[in-house]
């Protein structure tokens, strides 16, 4: 399920994944968190959001229209590609969490940018 959310009166937008992922403690949350923030790194406008006192972990895009009004093109870009990204580094996390072993960071390499494709259209 994916949330569009409008808060300080309509002048911020967030857009997110409500629980794509649980992980409240165990012995893998340290390289989880780390990967997470490669993974915000690696990308543009994806961010995460954890939750300590439930494990909730949320992939969302957000900013601020202030007194601007959102146009169709800018939403479609943001919705795309949070579902492309979050599609995309989906295994990845599942991963980390299975076994402790960021296996993106072992293939892309530490300083590599990964890229995900968004569509001409947008």
């Amino acid at each position: 399920m994916l949330i569009v959310r409008l808060v300080e009166y309509g002048e911020f937008i967030k857009i997110f994944y409500p629980q794509l992922f649980k992980y409240l403690d165990g012995s893998h949350k340290l390289t989880l968190m780390q990967t997470l923030l490669l993974v915000s790194w690696e990308t543009k406008m994806l961010q995460w959001e954890y939750d300590p006192t439930e494990g909730e972990i949320r992939a969302m895009v957000e900013f601020p229209l202030a007194d601007a009004v959102l146009s169709r093109r800018q939403f479609e870009r943001a919705l795309t590609g949070l579902m492309q990204m979050v599609e995309a580094y989906h295994p990845r996390l599942e991963a980390v969490i299975e076994t402790g072993v960021d296996p993106g960071r072992a293939s892309v390499g530490a300083d590599a940018d990964v890229d995900v494709p968004v569509p001409d259209a947008l």
